[in-house]
């Protein structure tokens, strides 16, 4: 078995997110699966309109079950009044959200450059030599010149 997460988004009220959960939790235990937790994440405002809302109340429910069974906990949200969307998701670790470490890769340390004593002077200053520019208009400002 794998474990599993769902979370759903509903309309709110207290009595029907009680009967999801207990629906889910029925589904679950119909397929040989452990409940583990639900929670309850409160009111809140959705990024967008979804069937006419604003907000919704956010549910997750936590199991564990065989991967060929996951989609009956699907089709039974996706039928159940009430229940706006939902997402089922693999838990892979322990928990979902790793914390954020710095990597050694990413760490700078600033860099000191300091002159070499064997640059010279001639090797800074500007060329000596200034070259023609080679190309169409040079025929035509040596004729204005000789005129």
């Amino acid at each position: 078995m794998r474990k599993y997460e769902t979370f759903y988004i509903t309309d709110g009220q207290s009595d029907l997110i009680e009967k999801i959960n207990a629906r889910v939790k029925e589904v679950v235990e119909q397929n040989q699966g452990v409940f583990l937790k639900a929670e309850n994440w409160g009111i809140r405002q959705l990024a967008f309109q979804i069937k006419g809302r604003q907000q919704g109340t956010y549910i997750r429910l936590e199991y564990e079950l065989a991967p060929a069974q996951v989609g009956e906990i699907n089709r039974a949200l996706r039928f159940q009044e009430g229940v706006i969307r939902f997402r089922t998701h693999l838990v892979e670790g322990e928990t979902l959200f790793a914390p954020y470490e710095t990597s050694e890769q990413f760490t700078r340390e600033p860099r000191h450059y300091a002159p070499t004593e064997d640059a010279s002077r001639e090797v800074l200053a500007p060329a000596k030599e200034t070259v023609a520019p080679v190309g169409e208009d040079t025929g035509k400002a040596e004729k204005q010149e000789g005129q």
